[in-house]
């Protein structure tokens, strides 16, 4: 086993950094451990393991679309923008919002959006964690970046806790309690995170996930994942034998001298997947003299055998 995926369903006050350290130990020191996409303490869900060369493909999973459930609390604003943090903010026009108004606010964050990340976050600033500094005392403030927000479904309004609850289906890089902040300050009454879950990453779901308590209880080979679990996101094709050293030494290659295997269930994305008989490669399209072409752009060792999937 030259490396896998681990699906863990992280439950809320369990660090991401100690749920990878905790998976190392079960693996041993032979294999090198991360995780694809960090997951705040206060939140649950699925967090997603690779070891071994798996770690090569963090990137291109963390560049997948994710779901998340949220609860939310109107009325007021915390300095971490969830629970756990102090009440920096409060506004009494919270008992004239309705389910109308948070509806309309949903709808204005869909589509591309620039975003200010959380001070409370793992964002650099100047090469520094922003929360690192946050908790010095220091005034900082994250660049704004831009996201993409897929999908926003709105849930339940209790009128009377002005609790809310809404599922939203969103690109790398984007922060919950952004949206959650944003949507509180939009409707002038502040809004807080209660509750996170992430359901999903890609096509694979938190429900699919085995907990860090029942990793520690029995073998944990029997809950590790084939390749297949990651590349199954993207249109694969499979390379012909005479082209394999060619794409795996990291050269150019036509869609149309490819088999086609699978489309992506996202729909047309950037990057593809170029399966060969002992390795598999991240490829992005690229137009060179007006023509496209596929680049390799991350080559894993995989034996085709090993990739989990029977019919490739």
């Amino acid at each position: 086993m030259q490396g896998g995926v681990i699906l863990l369903n992280k439950q809320r006050g369990e660090r991401s950094t100690t749920c990878v350290n905790k998976t190392k130990l079960l693996l041993g020191k032979n294999f090198k451990v991360g995780h694809a996409g960090t997951l705040d303490s206060t939140a649950e869900g699925l967090l997603v393991i690779l070891f071994g060369n798996m770690t090569k493909a963090s990137s291109f999973i963390m560049g997948l679309p994710k779901v998340y459930e949220v609860e939310a609390q109107l009325g007021y604003e915390t300095d971490t923008l969830d629970f756990s943090g102090e009440i920096v903010a409060k506004a009494d026009a919270v008992k004239y919002v309705t389910k109308q108004d948070l509806e309309m606010c949903l709808f204005t964050m869909l589509g591309w959006i620039n975003q200010v990340p959380p001070r409370i976050s793992a964002v650099r600033i100047n090469g520094k964690r922003s929360h690192l500094l946050a908790r010095k005392g220091l005034d900082v403030v994250p660049a704004a970046r831009v996201v993409r927000i897929y999908k926003i479904e709105m849930g339940e309004y209790n009128l009377e806790s002005k609790l809310f609850s809404f599922r939203v289906f969103c690109g790398k890089g984007t922060y919950i309690r952004s949206i959650v902040r944003d949507i509180g300050r939009a409707l002038g009454c502040y809004a807080t995170v209660v509750s996170l879950k992430r359901t999903y990453v890609g096509s694979s779901g938190a429900h699919e996930g085995v907990t860090l308590e029942q990793l520690q209880e029995g073998n944990v080979e029997r809950y590790v994942r084939a390749p297949y679990e990651i590349i199954k996101n993207y249109t694969i094709y499979s390379i012909p034998q005479n082209l394999q050293k060619w794409v795996k030494c990291g050269n150019f290659v036509y869609p149309s001298q490819l088999l086609r295997m699978q489309w992506s269930p996202f729909g047309v994305s950037r990057h593809v997947v170029l399966v060969g008989e002992d390795f598999f490669s991240f490829a992005e399209y690229q137009i060179v003299s007006g023509k496209c072409l596929l680049k390799p752009i991350r080559t894993i060792l995989c034996d085709r055998e090993d990739l989990g999937k029977e019919d490739f």
